[in-house]
């Protein structure tokens, strides 16, 4: 069974922080975010998870009137120098972009839900 992506409006009444952001790039990061879900994720997760997965690029790419949409893009790093450039990346994280943001913590936790750990031996 084919679910019903959402839209830019769904994630604007679920996300007010992005009302200002222009439709066709909110609908582009919806598209972007849809990416990791697909049908065989539970019914009751799968617009929820497009619309986080949304929320998370959005606030990667800086858009959003929230604090976070503003310092998301640096929150992969621990350290920043300006002298002769020195960057740290933060490993906390694991290397997992989605760790870097609320909205990608969340859509973390229906992943686990939804998409079963494999075991290699």
């Amino acid at each position: 069974m084919a679910y019903l992506v959402p839209g830019a409006s769904d994630l604007k009444s679920r996300f007010p922080v992005f009302a200002g952001v222009d439709d066709g790039v909110v609908e582009a990061c919806i598209l972007e975010g849809a990416r990791r879900v697909d049908d065989t994720w539970s019914e009751d997760d799968f617009a929820p998870a497009i619309l986080l997965g949304g929320a998370h690029v959005l606030t990667l790419d800086g858009h959003g009137s929230h604090p976070e949409a503003q310092t998301a893009p640096m929150m992969a790093f621990k350290g920043f120098k300006s002298g002769p450039l020195s960057v740290q990346r933060d490993q906390t994280s694991h290397g997992n972009v989605l760790a870097v943001t609320s909205y990608g913590r969340r859509f973390l936790e229906l992943m686990r839900r939804n998409v079963p750990t494999i075991l290699t031996v």
